[in-house]
């Protein structure tokens, strides 16, 4: 039975897009530029609304997703939490 990747709570806007970034900045480390890029690029834009950012970060995280076999498991599992809480957060997210 497969594990559903559980949302985690952050206490601002801003710790869960520092999460978001160290996940890019894990995968630079370990050798993963390309799948990173997404990721780093979304964390550099400029957003007027929460959801706004919300989304456009999903979008980046769901370009790395399909990558996650081949990356190291902590790096995969927050990626699969970072994917569940901007699902939590936008409910029509996909």
């Amino acid at each position: 039975m497969t594990r559903r990747p559980k949302a985690r709570t952050f206490a601002s806007n801003d710790e869960f897009f520092a999460f978001v970034r160290s996940i890019g900045e894990r995968l630079v480390e370990r050798g993963f530029e390309p799948q990173a890029e997404p990721i780093l690029l979304s964390m550099r834009g400029f957003y007027t609304t929460s959801s706004e950012a919300f989304g456009e970060i999903g979008l980046a995280l769901g370009k790395t997703v399909k990558w996650k076999a081949a990356f190291p498991k902590d790096i995969a599992e927050d990626l699969e939490t970072a994917v569940a809480t901007v699902k939590k957060v936008l409910p029509g997210f996909r």
